[in-house]
């Protein structure tokens, strides 16, 4: 008498060579879930040997998903059954699909084929896609760019399954990355940090442009430990892509530590590194609208200081005027506009604009002294983006009036005759350092600035001596009458005494009165300078005072 299962095998040719060899797994089950045969492929699949697999029983063969494969196989024995049951089932780290299939009877209860299919790498591709697609969704969104690139980190780690993840940006001033984004238990502890290039896996992909799946870091000379220690943190495995654009590498994206305690794969770094591609565009482009921005609002700032200084207001009000716009323009937290004396060689605090502006102006550097006091002698702009790591930098200042220099722009005022002041900002309001593009249009302010007040001393120098011209002019023309008067009364005196002596006390009542004359005009041609006196802007005013700023 022949077994169920070798009456199976002969119904449904299970023991077929095309069956044994499909990659798909097949298995025969009867009205009460019992495997009544199995291929090749599908003992490998339920990781089962095919002999074991055998008269068991579903809970037996799928676990803690037999209770779903039962209602499945319930739904099929129904008289209206539906053609197919579908399930996908996670079994034994496998994402497997499985189609039921009712049989039609030849004799006694139903019996029902199931096909098998490892789906695993195809949920893990469409889990990826779906990734990238949220991503790149996250990465062209309006938000601001930061929090669009803290999302996208959070996004691609929680896909690849990674423990922390990091955003690290090339600061081309300093050649270093910058931790500028960070997820993970450690995050807060790592923002901010700085590597040089080079320097960890991180530095070592930003500066070769290659993509690193690193398995076991305690294996790879490349990796530093460094921010390790720093945070606490514990690195097991690393990928790490750059990030690229067509000006270079921009920096790098990192993932730590796969949650599962395996290494990263080679799909997920092909992933991570579509991801980096994508997000190096978006940086690309939001730095690329961020340079347009400020260049519209620079040329803004330039010409409305442009408007300020050719303005016909009082040259000290102007200069007041233009200090305030160029301090918001580059959101400088105080500015100011120092002129160079020139018989003493002294900067003169002039104008100013901050929370300590009062106690600046009319103060007075020596030749030479201080950040302003070296711009006027070299004649060269300066960015400070650290003022006290500067040796030509003196707190003096700060100390006296309660202030904390942290950077600094200074810039010359030069004209055709020499330099003739400075202009400075310091510290900017948002805790970034100034940049080059800063002091650029602050060098072409001070240019601007320079001229217009060179042309108001000339245009002072230019009145005070046509003032000049006008009085001896008015001395000269009353000299010649009052001599000629002079010896005409000398003459009607010598006359009146001879012959009519009653007219002497009138003549000379007429002479005391030409000598009042004569005196006051010698006075108003002595008051007259030989050469027109300094303006008010090169005069010495203000108390002296002496610091560095």
């Amino acid at each position: 008498m022949q077994s169920p299962v070798e009456s199976t095998r002969r119904k449904h040719h299970l023991e077929d060579p095309i069956l044994r060899h499909l990659g798909e797994g097949v298995l025969e089950i009867d009205a009460r879930g019992r495997v009544l045969q199995a291929n090749p492929a599908a003992a490998e699949l339920l990781r089962s040997p095919g002999a074991s697999v055998l008269g068991t029983s579903l809970n037996t063969v799928w676990g803690d998903h037999a209770n779903a494969v039962a209602a499945a196989l319930a739904r099929l024995a129904r008289p209206a059954a539906p053609e197919r049951e579908v399930l996908e089932l996670d079994h034994r780290q496998r994402h497997l699909r499985l189609t039921l299939t009712r049989l039609s009877p030849t004799e006694g209860p139903p019996g029902f084929l199931a096909v098998v299919q490892d789906i695993t790498l195809l949920k893990r591709r469409i889990e990826e896609l779906d990734a990238l697609n949220q991503v790149a969704a996250i990465l062209n969104s309006t938000h601001d760019l930061k929090r669009v690139l803290e999302l996208a980190i959070e996004r691609i780690a929680a896909a690849l399954h990674a423990e922390a993840g990091s955003l690290l940006l090339r600061d081309d001033a300093t050649d270093e990355l910058v931790f500028e984004v960070a997820m993970g238990p450690v995050a807060d502890r790592i923002r901010g940090r700085r590597l040089a290039l080079g320097q960890g896996i991180a530095g070592w992909v930003a500066r070769t442009g290659k993509s690193l799946l690193v398995p076991d870091v305690s294996a790879d000379p490349r990796f530093s430990g460094g921010v390790d220690k720093a945070s606490g943190f514990v690195t097991r495995s690393v990928l790490c892509v750059p990030m690229k654009t067509s000006q270079g590498i921009i920096g790098a994206v990192q993932l730590l530590n796969h949650t599962a305690g395996r290494p990263f794969s080679e799909a997920d770094l092909q992933l991570l590194e579509a991801v980096a591609l994508h997000t190096a565009a978006v940086i690309g482009q939001a730095r690329l609208m961020t340079t347009l921005r400020r260049q519209i609002e620079e040329l803004d700032a330039l010409n409305q200081v442009a408007i300020i200084l050719n303005s016909t207001h009082d040259l000290l009000q102007v200069l007041q005027l233009a200090i305030e716009r160029v301090t918001s323009a580059l959101h400088a937290e105080a500015g100011s506009l120092l002129l160079r004396n020139e018989a003493t060689g002294e900067l003169m605090f002039t104008v100013a604009v901050g929370p300590v502006a009062h106690w600046l102006p009319w103060r007075r550097l020596a030749p030479g002294e201080g950040i302003a006091g070296w711009v006027a002698k070299s004649g060269q702009a300066l960015l400070v983006p650290e003022a006290r790591a500067d040796p030509r930098f003196s707190d003096a200042m700060d100390k006296a009036i309660g202030f904390t220099t942290r950077s600094i722009l200074s810039a010359p005022l030069k004209t055709s005759r020499g330099i003739i002041g400075v202009v400075q900002l310091l510290n900017r309001a948002d805790g970034r350092q100034f940049s080059r593009a800063d002091l650029h249009l602050l060098e072409a302010i001070a240019l601007h600035a320079a001229a217009v007040i060179e042309g108001a001393r000339l245009l002072e120098r230019e009145r005070q001596f046509n003032t000049v011209v006008t009085q001896s002019n008015l001395s000269e023309e009353f000299s010649g009458p009052l001599e000629s008067l002079g010896c005409h009364l000398d003459d009607l005196f010598e006359a009146a005494s001879q012959s009519n002596p009653n007219l002497v006390p009138t003549i000379e009542k007429a002479m005391e009165r030409f000598e009042s004359l004569r005196r006051l005009l010698r006075h108003l041609s002595r008051a007259l300078p030989d050469q027109p006196s300094p303006s008010r802007f090169e005069q010495d005013q203000g108390p002296p005072a002496t610091r560095k700023r």
